[in-house]
């Protein structure tokens, strides 16, 4: 399995720019750090393959600077990230005053103007306390905390509303359109795992409940 970057939800801020940072589109120690995310870049950083030989006496900071996704939510914003670990994409939305709006692909250059979802499905889950939507191609889907929401590849316009509220979005190619589908975290099915703090998870797709081209468990 490919070591796919983490979400600390307690550090929601991004790391202060360093001297002689080039805060137009850095790469540092295999990240791409892009910061004018209203001037035509699309991701927020790109996460870039380890070699094991890169990982030598490499100290906690590097590490959290290598793989530790930060400021996810920014009020008004879609913050995306991306990493060559199977092309996923994550990414947040803190919604604020109006709506916020999914946007078309500005890179590559091939692929500029065309829909984020043309070839890609996304997973969407509400992880704050708001109740909030998502409407895809004019269909609302309402989220209340912890539910979440498949949405197909194809899709052409999707927009996310109600204020206050978080969504965490996880995005990775797709072979086939399937049907976007709601699931509320009542219909997810609890496992409890282990003694550390009495965790619980609750997957929410299986073969028998949500059809997807790529995941079988979020």
């Amino acid at each position: 399995m490919p070591n796919l970057p983490t979400l600390d939800p307690g550090r929601i801020r991004a790391s202060e720019p360093q001297p002689g940072d080039d805060l137009a589109g850095r790469t540092r120690r295999g990240i791409r750090t892009d910061m004018q995310l209203n001037g035509g870049i699309m991701f927020e950083r790109t996460y870039y393959g380890t070699h094991p030989d890169m990982m030598e006496c490499v100290s906690n900071e590097e590490l959290r600077d290598r793989y530790l996704i930060r400021d996810l939510f920014r009020e008004g914003e879609v913050v995306l990230n991306y990493t060559h670990a199977d092309r996923f994409i994550i990414g947040g939305v803190l919604v604020g005053l109006s709506e916020v709006r999914l946007a078309a692909q500005s890179e590559p250059a091939s692929a500029a103007g065309h829909p984020f979802l043309e070839r890609r499905e996304m997973a969407v889950v509400n992880v704050g306390e708001a109740s909030g939507a998502v409407t895809v191609d004019g269909e609302m889907f309402q989220l209340a905390s912890k539910d979440c929401l498949y949405v197909t590849m194809g899709a052409k316009d999707v927009t996310f509303s109600g204020k206050g509220a978080r969504f965490y979005l996880a995005s990775c190619p797709a072979h086939k359109a399937c049907l976007t589908r709601k699931l509320s975290i009542a219909d997810a099915n609890p496992l409890e795992r282990g003694s550390l703090e009495d965790r619980t998870s609750g997957p929410f797709t299986s073969s028998s409940s949500l059809a997807s081209a790529t995941a079988r468990s979020w």
